[in-house]
């Protein structure tokens, strides 16, 4: 259980780095995805809003993320230890695949604060919400449902996100060593690990992209019926011209926030677990 500590901490650690660097390049992804912008109409909207409106609505991406990553890594290396040790004779990758996916079900249980977060980053419920305490009240009035919209769309994107995330961030960094491009220093192993997590990351989270699109549309909603994710799926498709290519807009910028975000996320999550603990040893088949 030691063990399984640090790497919750390691992951909450990163989370807390990776949140503060990161939101103003997720707010401006965020109106694209909503309203279809080009990255310079979104930048110039968020300009003209002044700087205190480009923090609006930090908080609860602060709170999920730093939770959220603390259970991504620290519940993953849980159930792959719980699973290793009650059924041995389960093929390694299988075993991995399931810890990952269970560890992304868990994550979902945070919907509530996406669910804020997402209110208070469309410009058109501005004047109806303060900031993240006043949209928690407000949705308090409906019940505990209304702040699980967008379940199912956070569970399709979680489970197989951090599957292959899980899977694959430490491949870059191994593939460069075979190709003999090693560090010889911590800020070289800094830079590696950032490219690692990065470069898989980014890629992932582009793949994912139209997941989230559906999932922001799901949620931006208010005090409406509710709606299943393939039903959204379906009106936002036709609402983009029934184009596969304008379920991306924003997608360049994702995968240059995305890239950062996890590169930071990777390399602060070894940083921190060599610095301070050392002597961790990972559970991984």
């Amino acid at each position: 259980m030691p063990e399984l500590s640090e790497e919750y901490i390691c992951g909450f650690g990163s989370a807390l780095t990776n949140v503060g660097l990161t939101y103003p390049i997720h707010k401006v992804i965020f109106r694209q995805m909503m309203h279809g912008f080009r990255s310079m109409e979104a930048l110039r909207q968020l300009h003209g809003e002044g700087i205190i409106s480009l923090y609006r609505g930090f908080f609860p991406p602060l709170c999920q993320k730093s939770i959220s990553l603390s259970i991504m890594f620290g519940s993953y290396q849980q159930y792959l230890t719980h699973i290793e040790t009650h059924a041995p004779r389960v093929h390694p990758f299988a075993v991995s695949a399931t810890a990952a996916m269970l560890s992304g079900c868990t994550e979902a249980l945070l919907t509530p604060f996406e669910r804020v977060q997402t209110l208070l980053q469309d410009r058109t419920q501005q004047a109806r919400f303060q900031n993240s305490w006043n949209a928690t009240r407000q949705l308090c009035q409906f019940g505990p449902r209304e702040f699980y919209r967008g379940f199912t769309a956070i569970l399709i994107r979680n489970g197989p996100s951090n599957l292959l995330y899980l899977e694959l961030r430490g491949v870059p960094k191994e593939y460069l060593g075979c190709l003999g491009v090693k560090s010889k220093s911590r800020m070289g192993d800094l830079a590696m690990d950032f490219l690692s997590g990065g470069v898989v990351g980014g890629s992932i989270s582009t793949l994912i992209y139209p997941v989230n699109l559906v999932k922001c549309k799901m949620q931006v909603t208010y005090a409406t019926p509710f709606t299943s994710f393939l039903r959204t799926f379906r009106d936002v498709y036709a609402e983009r011209n029934f184009r596969i290519r304008n379920l991306f807009f924003g997608a360049k910028v994702n995968f240059i926030r995305s890239l950062i975000s996890w590169g930071i996320t990777n390399a602060s999550y070894e940083f921190i677990m060599s610095t301070f603990f050392p002597h961790h040893k990972r559970r991984k088949s």
